[in-house]
């Protein structure tokens, strides 16, 4: 999940399709916009709960395959620190380039736990308000821990995940 702070008259482009523009907000409530193509299908929470009474939500069901992932691959999911968290002889630690959101690949471009990588294999991403910074591994080895969620805010210099050399 990627949360952000917007204002007034601001959008996010989601898939370069679907605009969700601030069109106006207030202590009690946010209005928004959203500007989808017509196979796309956009519901109210409320509603969509109606028409699919006991489903989870696709927002929840990607909290649990998110929290799973991260239980198979030895972390807790929560970002709280851990045991686990310092290097095993041999690891050395990916870090932060830069204050911001941590955000990992997905698909055929993600990294995972197991693969190999090249000191210029890209691992993730840090966003900011003025910039994306790629965070290339910076060593060769085998990925074999991710420390920090995709989505999760770090500080500079904080280890994200860690290589065997």
């Amino acid at each position: 999940m990627l949360a952000l702070a917007r204002n007034e008259g601001q959008s996010i482009i989601i898939d370069g399709t679907i605009e969700v523009k601030v069109v106006k907000w207030s202590r009690s409530s946010v209005r928004l916009a959203i500007q989808a193509p017509r196979e796309v299908r956009v519901d109210r929470d409320e509603t969509w709960r109606k028409m699919n009474p006991g489903k989870m939500t696709p927002l929840e069901v990607a909290e649990k395959e998110r929290n799973e992932r991260f239980a198979r691959e030895g972390e807790s999911g929560t970002g709280a620190p851990s045991a686990k968290r310092t290097p095993a002889e041999g690891e050395i630690a990916i870090t932060a380039p830069a204050a911001g959101v941590f955000h990992r690949p997905e698909g055929d471009a993600a990294v995972r736990v197991g693969d190999a990588v090249e000191a210029t294999t890209i691992v993730g991403h840090i966003i900011s308000d003025e910039d994306t910074i790629p965070i290339p591994a910076g060593t060769a080895g085998i990925l074999t821990r991710v420390l920090v969620n995709s989505g999760q805010t770090v500080a500079a210099g904080d280890a994200l995940l860690l290589v065997k050399t």
